[in-house]
């Protein structure tokens, strides 16, 4: 096994390493291999900086680039979509189900019976009627922007 002084250089090791590269510390590289070495580094100096600058940058700032066809048929579905919007009827309705047409009252049966609320009827003459109604705005491409139901006690008399 090797022993724990094995592992540290001593005096005469560090001696002889200095002899070795007093030799190479003397040869000089050629003009070629210094301007060849100078150009790739400021090469690569260059790529960095640019690097950095793209992370300093906000993201609604930095550029994406983006073949021209793409860029040119987006553009022309934006414009294309609203026109078609226009022009399409406007009776069409989603057939979802989820849309409800604005005040229009539910059908009473919608409402189970056990929610209804329990009313307390004084004369024979007042028929209490709960009504629901719900409106809703509906975008087409989008669904439903906003929402909003009502229920109410009407009272008739007869």
């Amino acid at each position: 096994m090797n022993d724990s002084h094995d592992l540290f250089p001593e005096d005469s090791d560090e001696r002889m390493l200095a002899d070795l590269l007093t030799s190479v510390k003397r040869v000089e590289p050629s003009l070629e291999a210094r301007i060849a070495v100078r150009g790739a580094l400021a090469a690569e100096l260059s790529r960095l900086a640019i690097s950095n600058q793209n992370r300093r940058m906000p993201w609604w700032q930095r550029t994406i680039s983006v073949p021209w066809p793409i860029a040119v048929s987006a553009a022309a579905l934006l414009l294309a979509v609203p026109a078609l919007q226009l022009r399409a009827p406007q009776a069409a309705v989603p057939s979802t189900g989820n849309a409800v047409s604005t005040d229009q009252p539910a059908a009473p049966s919608a409402i189970a019976p056990r929610e209804r609320p329990q009313v307390a009827v004084h004369t024979p003459e007042v028929s209490p009627e709960f009504e629901d109604y719900q409106t809703q705005t509906y975008l087409c491409g989008i669904g439903p922007l906003n929402s909003s139901s009502k229920s109410f006690l009407r009272e008739d008399r007869r």
